[in-house]
């Protein structure tokens, strides 16, 4: 690490700079190692066949198979190898020239299917999940008397342990209710019966602006807006999902997971000038630069 030379101020231009090529040098090792790691569980999950299965079930979901590809090259975009093409263009072959009729008795199945576990695990008129207290509830705020032996009956303790069983159901449905969660479920589980397999994720912590109104001592309305955090969860696509190669059967075995998102150039270079939080950015508007000249 480079120090201050002798004459040199503190926070002289020179010694900015010194600071900064630092941090920048920093960030380069680090983003050299996430993009190896990221190479290794793309590579992963291609050399396991996963991405092979899963596009076997999209093909024959959407009703074509090698007699009938040619008629969908530019309809599958869901369904593309890690290169972006299709089994066909990579395979070289020519359309063929006989017919081409794939009667499609999987969709209706599958949609069946998917809507019918989703009525069962994501009911419309009813939890999905409950909250109830153990036959002798431990709970915070008891005091216990000389032998262990609380001092409240064990009736009153069933009675408050099940009131706050209660509390914590209301408050978890809110919190799934303000999150979409069923309305992202559903998706899970279309992945889920067309796919094979399905992912969610959360909860993560997320900005949300919200308005209100109020009334102020004169009378009139005053319209409000704040920003709070709050828990989200959502469907992420098993094609952008990406755990660890070693994770075996659990990805929560795995020593990380990456994900592919999408991004414009123009809501890119729209987060160089986001609100600055505590007097830092939330992002390295020097690196945004390099994103963008580098392109997709």
């Amino acid at each position: 690490m480079m120090g201050i030379t002798e004459g040199q101020e503190p926070e002289s231009e020179e010694y900015l700079a010194q600071i900064e090529e630092q941090r920048m040098a920093k960030l380069d090792a680090i983003g050299s190692m996430l993009a190896g790691k990221r190479k290794e569980a793309i590579d992963g999950k291609v050399h396991l066949g996963i991405e092979d299965d899963m596009q076997g079930d999209e093909e024959h979901y959407q009703g074509y198979d090698d007699a009938n590809r040619s008629e969908f090259v530019k309809s599958a975009s869901s369904s593309r190898n890690i290169d972006g093409k299709t089994r066909h263009e990579n395979s070289g072959s020519k359309p063929p020239s006989g017919s081409t009729v794939f009667p499609n008795i999987t969709q209706p199945y599958v949609d069946a299917a998917s809507a019918r576990v989703g009525d069962v695990l994501l009911p419309t008129d009813d939890r999905n999940y409950a909250i109830k207290p153990t036959p002798i509830p431990e709970m915070v705020g008891v005091i216990p008397q000389m032998g262990g032996e609380v001092t409240q009956p064990h009736e009153q303790l069933i009675a408050e342990a099940e009131r706050k069983a209660k509390l914590a159901e209301d408050q978890i449905e809110d919190w799934l209710q303000e999150t979409n969660y069923n309305t992202e479920m559903r998706k899970v589980v279309d992945d889920v019966v067309r796919l094979g397999s399905g992912v969610v994720k959360g909860p993560v912590p997320a900005m949300r602006k919200c308005s209100y109104m109020s009334h102020s001592e004169d009378g009139t309305i005053e319209l409000h807006f704040k920003t709070e955090l709050k828990p989200e969860s959502y469907r992420v696509d098993p094609w952008n999902f990406f755990p660890d190669p070693a994770c075996g059967e659990s990805i929560h075995n795995g020593s990380y997971t990456f994900e592919r998102d999408y991004i414009t150039s123009k809501k890119l270079e729209s987060f160089k000038e986001m609100m600055k939080e505590d007097g830092a950015p939330f992002y390295i508007p020097s690196q945004i630069d390099k994103c963008l000249k580098e392109g997709p």
